[in-house]
């Protein structure tokens, strides 16, 4: 008999890298999540022109 994770999900192992993740991530000073997790040209990129918005209200 062998050992394997709990494959082919790997729930609790994703679940665990996370928590240790966000462990290191608080003993560091570090953000949760990176503000450069997505470039922030692809994010300009996918956002509609002043055009497409026309009379639309923006809710920040």
């Amino acid at each position: 008999m062998f050992a394997r994770p709990d494959w082919p999900m790997g729930r609790e192992w994703a679940l665990r890298e996370a928590h240790l993740e966000i462990a290191r991530r608080e003993k560091a000073g570090l953000p949760l999540i990176s503000p450069d997790l997505i470039p922030r040209e692809r994010v300009m990129a996918s956002l509609p022109a002043e055009e497409e918005l026309r009379d639309f209200d923006i809710l920040i």
